[in-house]
């Protein structure tokens, strides 16, 4: 039961942590539109003031043609008149292509303003459409740590891919501790995948333990590596192919069951992280 009360509130936890997201993405799309406001009343006010200086250019032009013959007996000829009348009308046209291209960047923020609410709108029914489909098909709360693997496939599809090795290891593991190992899973989908394919951190070591409070290690020891049944412990079926994963997650310490650990690898392709173990620490070179 305590287990399960764990988990149940492990899950919460998780979900309130996506609301928190969600809510800095809305801030930051608060603070774009801000902006795009900003930038639109100035395009609009370098707009009008450009037409209003095309049109006393215009004006002026017009008087200058009115006035062409009696000027033209003050010592200005209409060549002289004909070249100033045709400098005026280049300012003018100048003028109306700063207008007419003020205009277009005001329907290209109009447009990137509207773009920005559908985001927004499609972001949010989104999420609350994941959300309420993940709830809504479980049939109980997480029993098993296969339980609790199988719902972070179902809440991160697009994030995490779980091999059937993993789903095997996990139906092995006979511990009681489900709440660190959805911890990890949670730490893993929302904090390693974007350190991994959205920041390309420079340090995901420390910035994952950082963040989550878990060991990432994306590498074995030498001696794994290379010796042939500790390497092969570590290697699972995927797309046909064995695949060699090192890179593993501690998510509980301990002994025997009570030492879990997950291995993965990055799908760079499909941008996802695969997970082919959670479960036994696998064997090692004290083992």
């Amino acid at each position: 039961m305590a287990a399960l009360v764990s988990t149940v509130g492990a899950l919460e936890e998780a979900l309130a942590e996506e609301r928190r997201r969600l809510e800095e993405s809305e801030d930051d799309r608060r603070r774009a539109k801000a902006r795009l406001m900003a930038l639109l009343k100035d395009a609009r006010a370098d707009s009008a003031a450009a037409r209003k200086e095309a049109a006393d250019l215009k004006e002026r032009l017009k008087e200058a043609e009115a006035a062409a013959p009696g000027v033209a007996g003050e010592g200005r000829g209409p060549d002289e008149e004909r070249a100033r009348s045709e400098a005026l009308e280049a300012v003018v046209g100048r003028l109306e292509g700063e207008v007419s291209g003020r205009d277009d960047e005001i329907r290209r923020l109009k447009a990137r303003l509207a773009a920005l609410e559908a985001s927004r709108a499609r972001e949010q029914e989104a999420a609350r459409g994941e959300t309420s489909m993940v709830v809504s098909e479980m049939a109980s709360v997480p029993r098993t740590l296969d339980d609790v693997l199988t719902l972070a496939e179902r809440a991160w599809p697009e994030r995490l891919l779980v091999l059937g090795s993993a789903h095997d290891a996990a139906r092995a593991w006979s511990g009681r501790d489900l709440d660190r190992p959805w911890r990890a899973l949670c730490a893993v989908a929302e904090c390693l995948w974007p350190l991994h394919f959205v920041e390309a951190s420079a340090d995901p070591v420390r910035e994952f333990a950082s963040r989550t409070g878990f060991r990432f290690t994306p590498t074995e020891s030498f001696t794994v590596s290379t010796m042939p049944r500790l390497r092969e412990a570590r290697t699972f079926p995927w797309e046909g192919r064995r695949t060699y994963m090192p890179a593993h997650v501690a998510v509980t310490g301990g002994s025997g069951d009570s030492n879990i650990r997950m291995h993965l690898c990055f799908d760079e392709e499909g941008r996802r992280i695969v997970v082919g173990h959670l479960g036994r620490h696998l064997d090692n070179t004290l083992t």
